[in-house]
């Protein structure tokens, strides 16, 4: 988070073709907090002081605490349906409750005989699938262990991850 917006206030800065100096004087704040602030391994910036550079660039300052699993989403730029303010997005679950909804939603080992292999035939679904926020198929029953492989490539094409 600091080396983001360490960038960030450098880009801001730049947009407006500011020098540091001239971008301190518009804050209230010397030259030398600026380089600090800018610097991605110094990581103190106060809300206070991102209120006040968010008045300066005209933008508006986000801050908001959010499941890890939704940091990933955004850092590796994987499409998310944001819940908006709700009661959802209020109620955070802490990681080890999130992780532990991951594990309860993937498909449990099946002792029976399973029926049939689950494959993906066209990448689109894919794709479709996580843009609805969908990571994982239901079920993935295999035939044989001959067809195992095949079932597993496809969970993984659906959730991006391996069992």
């Amino acid at each position: 988070m600091a080396k983001n917006l360490a960038f960030q206030i450098r880009a801001l800065r730049d947009r407006e073709d500011w020098s540091q100096e001239q971008l301190a004087e518009k804050v209230g704040m010397n030259q030398n907090a600026i380089s600090r602030l800018e610097n991605p391994s110094y990581g103190k910036a106060t809300l206070t002081t991102l209120k006040r550079l968010a008045a300066v660039f005209d933008v508006a300052l986000v801050v908001r605490f959010v499941p890890y699993g939704q940091l990933v989403d955004w850092v590796s730029s994987t499409p998310r349906i944001d819940p908006g303010l709700s009661d959802t997005s209020l109620r955070v679950p802490s990681f080890s409750d999130e992780l532990s909804a991951e594990e309860s939603a993937l498909p449990q080992k099946n002792t029976e005989t399973p029926q049939r292999v689950v494959s993906i035939d066209k990448p689109r679904e894919v794709d479709v699938l996580k843009g609805k926020g969908q990571s994982r198929p239901a079920q993935v029953q295999i035939d044989s262990n001959a067809e195992q492989k095949e079932g597993e490539k496809a969970y993984e094409a659906v959730s991006g991850s391996s069992r």
